[in-house]
């Protein structure tokens, strides 16, 4: 699907760049000869326009590889009011000034529908899926490292011992090692937190309370997600945390439906999701101590 979306979004670009450079030509020609047989404002409007529709086009192709919602149809319903009003602009300079108005007429209202319709949809689908009722036993609450806490030593004794010698030991950890434990524990929270935040989908009191210059690092991946769970949210994540119009998506998704399952490729569950892509290229089965990468973050996300 990509590849056909790439391939039109290329042909757009040839078009309107065979545009441009005929409006170019126009001036040019207009230079050479004061009376030609086209008027300069009708030259001036196509050339402008071809220009804009390039910027639209080249704007589509860098949200197409964002892998942004239908980057290529948003960008082609945009030329359209834009190339109705440049046809307005050549009636008027030919002459025509009913039509001129006429095509005026529609692109104005046209435009403005399609530049603030899918603002009116996403708000109104927002507060669609607040009002929509969602089973209290469904909704996610919180997840703390604490909850995991031993199952992440358990592992951590194994990556360091035998399985066989991790049954038979009663191990004291030291203080480091607890703090470690934590951040393993942790870590598969702090993966699905950091995409909260790069994402902007997190509420005005985790902002207020996390710091604006803390998020900002997070983003810019000065910070692991780990380093902020632990400094400024105590391994602890609630929904509180959460923007609200992520709520129904996290409810429905971050559900560690693992206990006793094996990891299928058929889930759609972020817990298998995080161990397919963060743990699952180690050759010891692990699902905790694994160290923060943001490669890895990248690819789970």
């Amino acid at each position: 699907m990509k590849a056909v979306q790439y391939t039109f979004l290329a042909i757009c670009t040839i078009a309107e760049l065979a545009l441009l450079i005929f409006g170019i030509m126009g001036f040019t020609v207009y230079a050479g000869d004061p009376d030609p047989n086209v008027p300069i404002a009708m030259i001036a409007a196509i050339a402008v326009c071809a220009l804009i529709m390039l910027g639209i086009t080249i704007r589509s192709f860098i949200r197409l590889s964002k892998n942004r919602e239908n980057p290529v149809l948003i960008g082609f319903l945009f030329k359209f009011p834009l190339m109705i009003f440049t046809l307005g602009i050549c009636w008027f300079a030919l002459d025509i000034p009913e039509a001129g108005w006429l095509a005026m007429i529609l692109s104005i209202p046209l435009g403005a529908l399609i530049i603030f319709m899918p603002r009116i949809m996403e708000k109104n689908k927002i507060q669609a899926q607040r009002k929509r009722p969602v089973s209290t036993a469904a909704q996610f609450t919180k997840d703390k490292a604490e909850w995991a806490w031993e199952a992440a030593a358990s592992e951590y004794l194994r990556t360091q011992v035998s399985a066989a010698e991790a049954r038979n030991m009663a191990k004291e950890f030291t203080d480091k090692e607890n703090e470690k434990i934590f951040a393993y524990a942790g870590t598969p929270i702090a993966y699905f937190l950091g995409w909260l935040v790069k994402r902007d989908l997190v509420s005005e009191e985790f902002r207020s309370t996390c710091g604006a210059l803390n998020i900002r690092d997070l983003k810019a991946e000065e910070i692991t997600p780990v380093e902020f769970l632990a400094a400024y949210m105590d391994y602890v994540f609630a929904r509180d945390d959460i923007a609200p119009e992520a709520w129904r998506f996290v409810d429905l998704y971050y559900r560690d439906d693992t206990n006793g399952i094996t990891f299928s490729h058929r889930s759609k569950r972020y817990f298998f999701d995080y161990y397919k892509a963060v743990c699952s290229t180690y050759e010891t089965p692990r699902y905790y101590c694994v160290d923060f990468t943001w490669e890895s973050f990248h690819r789970l996300a």
